[in-house]
């Protein structure tokens, strides 16, 4: 990793740490650096983790309490350690580190010097985690051999997909961007440039483009001359593209509601003002006259407390009281 892609002041989430040899024969204070052919990934792992954890005191400053370290949740996500080989056969490793929250990585850096006797380097280049693991994780031409047997930690002990976690989730302006990052690209060197709908899901989304008057205007103003080839191809069937973008962007959202339980829904509602207005509403008029007809048989009270069971709990064959 380039050296300038350390930055002491950078206030990060994601960092990628490179734990590796340096020509220096020992530490200041006469200390031998640890071997690190000796070294497996778990401890390389379980050092970073705890540096970022449980540091050594600063140099100046107030050291950090330690009542209650035990108890405290862990500042790692989670992180995984990938052991490569030097072009001479000599181990480094990598690490992909994901943060619950924003660190200074100085104390940490520092700790794994001064307690574990391992020199680091915190690269600040990446900054999602996806950009991390897949530098770490995909084979590409310039870094063709990667680890297939890192060494995953999480805080909550689920299991990591590195595959997918190593993909970048899609992002309707930075899409936009590459396109015509790659348009320009395509006439420096005369070459064909391209245009598919995914190209047009990122394009409507990205200059909210939702009617196909709105599309049809923008690209005959702004758009290249294979955007444009693409829609007078597509322009029959445009109405149920733009539906399909619409579908695309609200799938997250969509798939959100789906985890939540039908009582966790109905709650969020109940928390939402009447469409209709303060002493509108049709539906609660209706409501409260049934009430006051039937107010022998009917009680609010009992009847909430039925519903909210059956909704969490499901239909039973015993009385709810």
């Amino acid at each position: 990793m380039e050296e300038q892609s350390e930055n002491a002041g950078a206030l990060q989430q994601v960092y990628l740490v490179t734990v590796s040899r340096i020509l220096t024969a020992s530490l200041p204070d006469g200390r031998q650096y640890r071997d690190l052919g000796t070294m497996s990934r778990q401890e390389v792992g379980d050092a970073v983790r705890l540096a970022l954890d449980d540091p050594v005191a600063p140099a100046t400053g107030r050291p950090r309490a330690l009542d209650g370290q035990q108890d405290r949740p862990s500042l790692v996500t989670f992180l995984v350690v990938f052991q490569e080989l030097h072009e001479d056969g000599c181990v480094h490793f990598h690490v992909a580190v994901k943060l619950a929250r924003s660190y200074r990585f100085a104390n940490a850096k520092r700790t794994l010097l001064e307690r574990d006797r391992l020199p680091s380097h915190w690269s600040c280049t990446h900054t999602q985690a996806w950009s991390v693991l897949r530098y770490c994780y995909i084979e590409t031409p310039t870094k063709p051999e990667v680890d297939e047997s890192p060494w995953i930690w999480t805080a909550d002990g689920s299991p990591l997909d590195l595959f997918e976690r190593s993909q970048q989730p899609f992002a309707a302006d930075l899409w936009r961007k590459r396109r015509e990052a790659q348009d320009k690209e395509a006439s420096r060197k005369k070459a064909k440039a391209s245009f598919n709908k995914l190209d047009l899901t990122a394009l409507v989304m990205s200059k909210h483009l939702y009617t196909k008057d709105q599309l049809l205007a923008y690209v005959q103003d702004h758009g290249t001359a294979a955007m444009q080839l693409y829609v007078t191809q597509h322009q029959r069937r445009l109405d149920q593209d733009i539906d399909d973008v619409k579908e695309w962007a609200a799938a997250k959202s969509n798939a959100e509601l789906w985890q939540q339980s039908d009582w966790s829904l109905l709650c969020q509602c109940a928390e939402k003002p009447c469409p209709a207005g303060p002493g509108q509403c049709s539906y609660e008029a209706a409501v409260e006259e049934i009430f006051q007809q039937n107010r022998g048989s009917l009680n609010w009270t009992e009847l909430a407390a039925a519903l909210r069971a059956i909704i969490r709990e499901g239909p039973k064959k015993v009385s709810f009281s």
